[in-house]
């Protein structure tokens, strides 16, 4: 059964709780942008994790005249390269559902489409044909638009340009269960 989450704080832990029902140890996780993004190190790779809303719906529209159509995913390029020159290796993106959804960074950027939103900032957009579903157990289930406000973990720690967030690592007792 998919665990639906309300907000970026629960989004970010519902990763790492599925995470670690998969066996990975988490290192560390550090979360940029004003906690739209989330940097995830386990034992065995890194990632950039997303809390989304609801997919990209014009993703059809915006690139048809390239051949595209349905829905997709977008990435900020500025986090997309932090994230990358960081270490990390691919995207998961979570949504109010609970469902996940990863692409490699390799193949984001090989199959991706390339331009500039309303706030003139450049992102690069992918079919959501291109994204695997981690967590089946409801495959019928899409990601819908959410009418609650998006809120910050209260606990966070912003720098002045708000690039990088907090640092630490998320063990199980911060996730509501006993620590090994």
């Amino acid at each position: 059964m998919l665990q639906k989450v309300e907000n970026i704080e629960a989004a970010y832990k519902e990763v790492v709780r599925y995470m670690m029902r998969r066996g990975h140890k988490i290192i560390s996780t550090t979360e940029i942008n004003l906690s739209r993004y989330m940097l995830l190190r386990t034992d065995e790779s890194f990632f950039l994790v997303m809390f989304k809303r609801e997919f990209f719906r014009n993703f059809g529209i915006q690139f048809r005249n390239m051949g595209a159509s349905g829905m997709g995913e977008s990435v900020n390029i500025t986090e997309l390269k932090y994230a990358a020159a960081n270490g990390a290796k691919d995207l998961i993106f979570i949504y109010p559902n609970g469902a996940i959804y990863t692409i490699s960074i390799s193949d984001f950027l090989m199959k991706s489409y390339e331009w500039k939103n309303k706030e003139n900032k450049e992102v690069r957009s992918v079919s959501i044909h291109e994204l695997k579903r981690e967590n089946p157990e409801s495959a019928s289930v899409s990601p819908r638009k959410s009418t609650r406000i998006i809120e910050r973990a209260p606990e966070l720690q912003y720098t002045l340009d708000g690039v990088m967030a907090s640092s630490g690592t998320i063990n199980k007792a911060s996730l509501g269960g006993k620590d090994e």
